[in-house]
């Protein structure tokens, strides 16, 4: 009987600590998670992965500067 007695006493005492401290564990890990999809990290894979078609990608810069070339030489042969 005093045994039982004592286990409540201290499961009582126990009980709310282990919630009170489950519950920081829970906080301090969304905020991890939080921390570690933001920002750069989110196109990290993106930015340094290998383009499906170089070719193309090469083309594709190579007109839109030649683009832009030709445009300022438009305007500066206008003036």
């Amino acid at each position: 009987m005093m045994v039982a007695f004592f286990a409540r006493i201290v499961l009582i005492i126990f009980l709310p600590t282990v919630h009170w401290d489950l519950k920081e564990y829970d906080k301090e890990l969304q905020t991890q998670m939080n921390e570690k999809l933001s920002g750069w990290k989110l196109v990290v894979g993106n930015v340094f992965r290998i383009p499906t078609n170089p070719l193309l990608l090469c083309n594709s810069r190579r007109q839109s500067s030649m683009s832009i070339v030709t445009n300022l030489n438009y305007v500066e042969l206008c003036l």
